[in-house]
């Protein structure tokens, strides 16, 4: 949960037209970390939490859940998912595994079918996030939204600010990124004779992954 409680004010946050039309499925990304041997694995884990909750207290709409109408978000701090989890191999010898099979990378983002109630989405996380540590030492790092909340561009700056944080430890007055305001520029409207329900259940979708390598 955020480290703050989210104002007044900022307890009904609107969602804009074109987050209204997006689907409802879950966007994961996974990132992995080698071995920071200057930090003690018990230290490592308490920033990572401390920092993912002043972040949350910065994103607001993350840590919170749809509205009955779905075109809203409730902002009451309800919080993430948070898994915590550890894999009995090294992080090196996972990667050669992985860049001839990348599906195996699916195996550390948290799967949404485990948290997410699809038949009511109020009470269901708009965020789970999983952080997974190797025997190394190394970790795995992923974060999973409901993608009108939080799309590809959302959920990559809410990972770069929130590994920020954590290096760092930036004191929650300095943490600035993302406006949520896009409601105001592009209201949301009646789409119940433009479109059907943008969530099918019963469509089974395939999985498509691709890997983003950073070489210095």
């Amino acid at each position: 949960t955020p480290c703050l409680p989210t104002p007044c004010h900022l307890q009904y946050y609107k969602l804009s037209f074109f987050d209204q039309i997006s689907v409802k499925e879950h966007v994961p990304i996974v990132l992995f970390y080698a071995n920071n041997k200057f930090i003690n694995n018990f230290t490592i884990d308490e920033r990572i939490e401390q920092s993912l909750s002043k972040v949350l207290t910065h994103v607001y709409p993350a840590a919170g859940r749809y509205d009955k109408d779905e075109c809203s978000i409730l902002c009451l701090d309800q919080g993430i998912s948070y898994t915590k989890a550890k894999v009995n191999c090294k992080l090196n010898n996972f990667l050669e595994k992985a860049h001839k099979d990348l599906s195996l990378a699916a195996l550390f983002w948290p799967h949404e079918n485990k948290y997410i109630n699809k038949s009511n989405l109020m009470v269901s996380p708009i965020v789970t996030a999983q952080v997974t540590e190797f025997e190394c030492g190394g970790l795995a790092v992923s974060l999973s939204s409901s993608h009108p909340a939080m799309d590809g561009f959302s959920n990559i700056k809410f990972l770069f600010e929130w590994a920020k944080v954590c290096k760092m430890e930036t004191p929650i007055e300095n943490i600035n990124f993302l406006r949520f305001n896009l409601g105001n520029v592009f209201p949301t409207r009646d789409i119940s004779r433009l479109f059907k329900s943008t969530y099918d259940p019963v469509i089974e979708k395939d999985i498509v992954i691709r890997r983003f390598s950073v070489t210095r």
